[in-house]
């Protein structure tokens, strides 16, 4: 879980779901640390670890409805 492995895999999926890179990004910052905006979001992500980083974006999806509460 390297932030250079990280931005790549955002940048996939950006490109599948026809988004800018800033604009997912931007969304994902926001899941993981609650702000729309902080330290270099790639290697905060590195920093913070796979599970942990992961953990706060199921807790967003939860919170807007996009995750059942049991998963």
């Amino acid at each position: 879980f390297e932030h250079t492995e990280i931005e790549a895999a955002l940048r996939k999926v950006a490109d599948e779901l026809g988004w800018h890179v800033r604009d997912l990004s931007q969304v994902v910052r926001i899941g993981v640390t609650g702000a729309p905006i902080g330290l270099p979001l790639f290697e905060s992500l590195e920093l913070l670890g796979r599970e942990r980083a992961l953990e706060r974006l199921v807790r967003a999806l939860r919170l807007i409805g996009e995750v059942p509460q049991h998963a």
